[in-house]
Order: structure tokens, then sequence, then C-alpha cells
């Protein structure tokens, strides 16, 4: 290592020079590896995070499930319900349907034939297409007894369960549930303390359906042309934020959540609102 103007130095001044020129250099080196060392801890504890909080929105997303089944499976267990459906007493049938969607707070209440054919639906729209859109749902409480799961409905995300209407042979199929977005989003980030961003598919692109983030924030998610499809580092706003991509139901594929994390914050150190 050649350095200016040390020839007119003293031996010993050179010496000195060189030595302090090693140290300047070491703790260079030294604080190069402790910042890759730092932010690969930093990394690897925002993943664990964000796994962490894919389990939880998972555990979330089957309680949503057990509550509902609970509550519709009332219903498809009543024997006025029963006997109007099995007898085609259409107008009682859909008293029914209004009545206990009412009261269990549902915003959509279907009943469906033993082949799948939509009967009564207490949403607009085109019925063929809500019937298609249920399908998966069906399939799987053919097999399961029941079934619950995140369907679309006239541009809308719910979160629905299929249980079977017996008497005693099967005699028919109610579906209900809520719209979701914003209830979910606000628990998830109650419970996990991760920010959450539900959106919907469109067939150009996609859009924001809740989020639990800041406006800005939220605003500029919204303008992304499409959610990351894995783990990434996104900007949004003036905040830079590490994001985590989970299917809303990947047998529908009705939306997927966003986990969003500031890339400015440990990991250990954010508090839940």
């Amino acid at each position: 290592m050649r350095v200016p103007g040390i020839g007119r130095l003293s031996f010993g001044a050179r010496i000195v020079v060189v030595l302090v020129a090693i140290l300047v250099l070491m703790q260079l080196a030294t604080l190069l590896i402790v910042d890759v060392a730092v932010n690969r801890d930093v990394h690897r504890q925002l993943a664990e995070r964000i796994d962490v909080g894919e389990k939880v929105w998972r555990q979330l997303q089957r309680d949503r499930g057990q509550e509902l089944t609970l509550a519709v499976g009332a219903l498809a267990s009543d024997f006025a319900f029963r006997e109007a459906l099995a007898t085609g007493d259409a107008s009682t049938v859909l008293s029914a349907l209004l009545n206990h969607g009412q009261r269990m707070g549902a915003d959509a209440s279907l009943l469906l034939d033993v082949d799948g054919k939509l009967q009564t639906s207490t949403l607009d729209g085109d019925e063929t297409a809500q019937a298609v859109a249920l399908a998966p749902l069906l399939e799987a409480a053919r097999t399961q007894g029941s079934s619950a799961g995140v369907v679309e409905l006239g541009d809308k995300p719910y979160s629905l369960v299929v249980v079977p209407v017996l008497a005693p042979r099967l005699i028919g199929w109610v579906a209900m549930g809520r719209l979701f977005g914003a209830r979910e989003a606000r628990d998830y980030h109650s419970l996990t303390g991760l920010d959450a961003a539900i959106g919907a598919r469109e067939a150009q692109g996609w859009r924001l359906v809740a989020s639990s983030l800041d406006i800005e924030s939220a605003n500029a998610l919204a303008q992304l042309p499409a959610l990351p499809r894995e783990r990434t580092r996104i900007a949004l706003g003036e905040q830079q934020f590490h994001a985590g991509i989970t299917p809303a139901d990947p047998r529908t594929r009705a939306g997927s959540m966003c986990s969003c994390w500031p890339a400015w914050t440990q990991p250990c150190s954010r508090t839940s609102s």
C-alpha cells in the first residue's frame, strides 16, 4: 500500500501511518461485517414474524369458519325450516333465511338444491355465477359434511359456510356468511401487530378491499399494478415495508391477504394498536 507523501516522513512516522491505515481498514471491515450480520438477523426476524402471522391468519380463518358453521347449522337443523324446504314452501324458506341471517349478522344467505343449483339468494346478480362461485365449497362439503371459505359473489368477497339440510336424507344445502375484509384485517392486526391488506382479483388486475394500513400507505398500495407474489420489500408512499402474501382461500382464489411490516422497524419493538 502506497500512501501519498509518506516518502517525506521518517521511518518511524511511516510505520505509524501504515499502522493507523491498517486499523482504519480493520474498523471499516468490522463495521461492514456487523452491518451485514444485523441486516441478516433483522430479515430473519421479519421472516419469522410473517411466518407466525400466516399461521395466525389460517387459525383465525378456521375459528371464523367454525363459528359460522355452528350458526348456520342451527338453521339447517330447524324442524320448521326443513319441513318448509321438503314441501317446497318457498316463502317460508326465504323468510327463515332472512330472519336467521339477520340474527347472526349474515350479509349473504343462499339455498341450493341437492345438485348444487341455486334456488334462493338474498343477493342480487347472476344466480348461475353465484352457484359456480360456490362450487368449490359445495364439493368440499359433500366429502367433509360441511365447508367454510372465502367466495367472491357480485364482485365482493364473503366468508361463507356450506352445510347440508337433512330430513333425514339430503334435501338441499344452505350457504351463509359475512362480508370479508375489514373485520379480518382489523383482527389480524390486533393479534399480530402486522398490518393487513385484503385484495381481490379483477379482470385487469386487483382492487384493495380493506386494510389496517394508514390512509397514505393504503392508497399507495392500491396503486400498485398487482400485489407481490412472494415476500419482498415494497415502497408505499414515503415508507418501506416488508410484505408477504397469503391466499384468502386457495380453493376459490377469491383474494389475498398481504402482511406488511415497516422495513425500518425492529420486529420486536412494534406494538399493536
